[in-house]
């Protein structure tokens, strides 16, 4: 899988669970490493120092309060445990994604 050498922790738990995530959504497992390698060099723990979006996917401040959560929790979180929210962030765009740039501009 693309960027799979990144995962420093937690690799063979971390990339059953992107395949499960993107079988769910129904799309290509290489489209999402590919949006974990732009947005955070798939690094759970990446904050960004302007913005304070934190994570795999960079979730702002306040898209982490809409879904339930803070950027602080998700930071505290493992890899594999901060995909549940990755999912929670994509989920109702299920079926929507037909390609790499599509997910990508929902992460945007």
């Amino acid at each position: 899988m693309l960027y799979e050498e990144k995962v420093k922790s937690n690799k063979d738990a971390f990339i059953a669970k992107v395949v499960n995530i993107c079988g769910i959504l129904g799309i290509e497992p290489e489209w999402l490493m590919q949006v974990f390698m732009k947005e955070s060099g798939v690094d759970h723990q990446a904050v960004n120092p302007v913005s304070g979006a934190t994570g795999l996917i960079q979730f702002m401040p306040t898209t982490a309060i809409n879904l339930g959560t803070t950027v602080a929790a998700l930071k505290s979180m493992s890899n594999v445990q901060q995909l549940d929210w990755v999912y929670k962030y994509l989920a109702p765009f299920s079926g929507k994604m037909k390609s790499y740039i599509d997910l990508y501009f929902q992460n945007s």
